[in-house]
């Protein structure tokens, strides 16, 4: 049996290292630059899930760079499901 861990290092199984600053980043600026969009939402999951935790901070430093307020109301939290 093998276990891929996906998103942090595990070292006694595969990993998969995602870059989700590179990808989010180019999406929320084009959404900013090329479309306008001034109003522009985040879905995550729960709180202190790592990796949303990421895009939230990566999400509240775009709105800053393009001098965006942050909204609350803005950030919309899924639920995971158990299998």
């Amino acid at each position: 049996m093998s276990i891929v861990n996906i998103s942090t290092y595990s070292e006694e199984h595969i990993n998969v290292i995602t870059n989700y600053e590179t990808g989010f980043t180019e999406l929320f600026k084009h959404f900013y630059h090329e479309h306008g969009y001034r109003n522009i939402a985040l879905v995550r999951v729960p709180k202190f899930h790592f990796s949303s935790e990421k895009r939230m901070d990566f999400y509240k430093r775009l709105l800053d760079e393009c001098k965006l307020p942050f909204d609350n109301d803005s950030v919309i939290y899924s639920k995971l499901k158990n299998k």
